[in-house]
């Protein structure tokens, strides 16, 4: 073939030739945040009492670094974390355990990816390295560190950092000072998880939550079935007219509502989840209510703040609540709408 021939044809070839080797590496390091590479071996040793899991795919997009962005800054995700990532729900019969969900972060040792064990209320329940090359991975990995981890929240572990650096701060953890480096990038790709599993899989996160409380709250409890709208105009309406127009506090975009089903599909009863500003945090508190209108359990996923907002709530349980006049206090007013919110469930038409 003649030699100019060929010239040309590497010329042209040449920009194609540049944008695939550009675009190997981000192919690349997109696959490498995503999965388990030994599903079965890791979620057996973050759950050993665990008999089977599910793997749910979601896609990381740009919504989702923007807001990982606006959390925790300055470290917002890498445009090579965005894609497809999975999700595993690990069960211990019919009943759900928890999550694991495997997460890098960029190192001066190369990338480190984590298996994170998280829990039914997205605290951390246990981690283990897929790839580390620094040499204290051990230290980190030991009991004595991972019970310094173990139980906290999302933001109990940003707690731990200095947010204006995101580093480490000196007085968060104990350990040897030559693994606080591999400490700080574990305690970063931690906080991201936490985030992003929220984030990205809110749904199945949600209706787990109802399931496992249902279990508790409900016996022959067999399975709940998610309302899609929870907020109706009808129930909006009701509820506008109950409360003057005003809100006792419960964010109603965020609530979300499911019928408890037995095992021959009768309804049982129904749980409403609600977030609500208290003792200066936000929580996600779940009501079941019973079809006569009887709360039967109020419980705060995430943990109450202080034991006399624990006792004030539960205190609402066993009693029915038909009108506002019966409230005398916040407690009262968020539970009656929750009350109102759910009646509409259990309507014959």
């Amino acid at each position: 073939m003649d030699i100019q021939l060929i010239v040309k044809a590497l010329k042209r070839s040449l920009p194609v030739i540049s944008l695939l080797f550009f675009m190997l590496p981000s192919t690349l390091n997109a696959q490498a945040f995503c999965a388990l590479r030994d599903p079965a071996e890791a979620i057996q040793k973050l759950y050993p009492q665990s008999s089977t899991y599910r793997s749910v795919v979601r896609t990381i997009d740009e919504s989702v670094r923007q807001e990982v962005s606006a959390k925790v800054p300055p470290h917002a995700l890498h445009f090579s974390e965005l894609g497809r990532h999975t999700l595993y729900m690990v069960f211990q019969g019919d009943n759900p355990m928890g999550y694991v969900h495997v997460r890098s972060e960029q190192s001066e040792w190369g990338l480190v990816e984590i298996a994170w064990a998280i829990d039914m209320d997205m605290k951390i329940a246990d981690f283990t390295f897929q790839r580390c090359r620094n040499r204290y991975k051990s230290t980190i990995e030991s009991d004595s560190f991972k019970n310094q981890i173990k139980g906290k929240d999302f933001e109990q572990m940003k707690a731990l950092l200095v947010a204006e650096q995101f580093t480490l701060r000196t007085d968060a953890l104990v350990v040897e000072p030559k693994a606080v480096p591999l400490a700080q990038v574990l305690v970063r790709c931690g906080i991201k998880t936490l985030l992003v599993t929220e984030l990205a899989w809110r749904e199945e996160i949600v209706k787990n939550e109802l399931l496992d409380t249902a279990r508790s709250s409900f016996s022959n409890t067999v399975d709940i079935e998610m309302v899609s709208r929870p907020v109706t105009t009808q129930v909006l309406s009701s509820l506008n007219n109950e409360f003057d127009g005003a809100s006792p506090g419960i964010d109603r975009s965020s609530v979300s509502l499911a019928k408890v089903l037995d095992d021959s599909g009768a309804i049982l009863g129904a749980m409403y989840r609600g977030e609500v500003n208290i003792d200066r945090k936000k929580s996600a508190i779940i009501w079941a209510v019973a079809p006569d209108g009887e709360v039967i359990n109020i419980v705060n996923r995430s943990g109450w703040q202080q034991n006399a907002t624990k006792q004030a709530f539960e205190s609402n349980v066993g009693k029915k609540f038909t009108t506002g006049t019966q409230c005398s206090d916040r407690t009262q007013l968020t539970t009656m709408e929750a009350v109102l919110t759910a009646q509409p469930i259990f309507v014959v038409n």
